[in-house]
């Protein structure tokens, strides 16, 4: 059996032509929600019957075979997939035959960091709100502070506004960076922080605002999700951490999640958790087991700094930050 992969603005410049193509193809066709995406139909026919299609004249000759009963017999199984520039959205109409060739096409033809979803569990793919969804291929790396960015960063609490800035990562080996600090930050207000035009970036919440609002923990706020999520937009952010007297917060991005205009009202009704007598480590566990979460937190307190798994898509291509 082979897959013949169609594009569907093909089929739409021909429906005159292809009725019963399309009328036999209506089951479960996805719509694309966005301008920048486009769908293709796959077909799974006989070797035979592909050998004949890829014999005809190009044009209306082969447009033509696709619609007569002979072809419409041949198809033993069919699905849909929207795409675009790293996004693949799986729709199987027929039985599960077609998956493997699938699979095997996505992973030759597809940029490795494509995230491929799927309408039914597959192997190797995770569950995420009522879809499931694969990376093609993730980077995973170690991060640790030098002794120096993490004195910095204690002295910077002290400040009574909040600070931001930058962070730079040193490769050390094969799949681990050194973190240190860029010594040009911006001196905020009391209460919020500059955005950092960076892909690593860091914000204080200073032992002031403790104090001025009467708590002992300050983990991320709302609107600290809601910056990062912003820089992710704008800068292709990969990491925020949250600089407190308890500690850090590492702040990573579930870059599976596609981004859209909904995240913003997401982040304002999950994440809005009060300073309150919740203890932290349900905090944590609040946050990182969201079913429909889009934020990962890693917590480190000042006497127990570890080095940080990471886990990355591929930059231009490579596994390299």
């Amino acid at each position: 059996m082979i897959p013949l992969i169609i594009d569907y603005n093909i089929i739409q410049n021909h429906s005159s032509y292809l009725s019963s193509l399309i009328q036999f193809t209506q089951k479960c066709k996805i719509i694309p929600t966005h301008s920048y995406q486009r769908y293709a139909l796959v077909l799974l026919i006989s070797k035979s019957t592909y050998s004949y299609l890829d014999s005809l004249p190009s044009g209306l000759s082969k447009i033509k075979f696709l619609n007569t009963k002979e072809f419409l017999k041949s198809i033993k199984s069919y699905s849909y997939y929207l795409y675009s520039k790293n996004d693949c959205q799986i729709s199987l109409c027929g039985d599960k035959i077609l998956l493997n060739y699938l699979l095997k096409h996505f992973q030759k033809e597809l940029p490795s960091n494509t995230i491929l979803w799927a309408n039914i569990k597959l192997p190797n793919f995770k569950k995420y709100k009522n879809k499931y969804y694969r990376i093609n291929q993730t980077c995973k790396t170690f991060l640790y502070f030098s002794k120096s960015t993490l004195q910095e960063l204690k002295k910077l609490l002290l400040d009574k506004n909040e600070i931001s800035g930058e962070f730079y990562l040193h490769k050390q080996r094969s799949n681990t960076y050194e973190i240190t600090l860029d010594r040009k930050y911006n001196i905020g207000s009391k209460e919020n922080a500059e955005l950092v035009e960076s892909k690593f970036g860091y914000h204080t919440h200073p032992k002031t605002a403790y104090e001025r609002n009467n708590v002992k923990i300050a983990w991320p706020s709302v609107d600290d999700y809601l910056s990062f999520l912003e820089t992710i937009e704008k800068y292709h952010t990969l990491f925020h951490c949250v600089i407190t007297l308890e500690g850090i917060y590492f702040i990573s991005f579930r870059y599976w999640v596609p981004i859209t205009s909904h995240l913003e009202q997401l982040v304002k009704q999950y994440y809005d958790i009060p300073y309150d007598d919740t203890p932290l480590s349900q905090y944590l566990n609040t946050i990182n087991n969201m079913e429909n979460g889009i934020f990962d937190i890693q917590f480190m307190s000042w006497n127990n700094i570890r080095p940080i798994a990471f886990s990355f898509p591929l930059q231009k291509g490579l596994c390299s930050l």
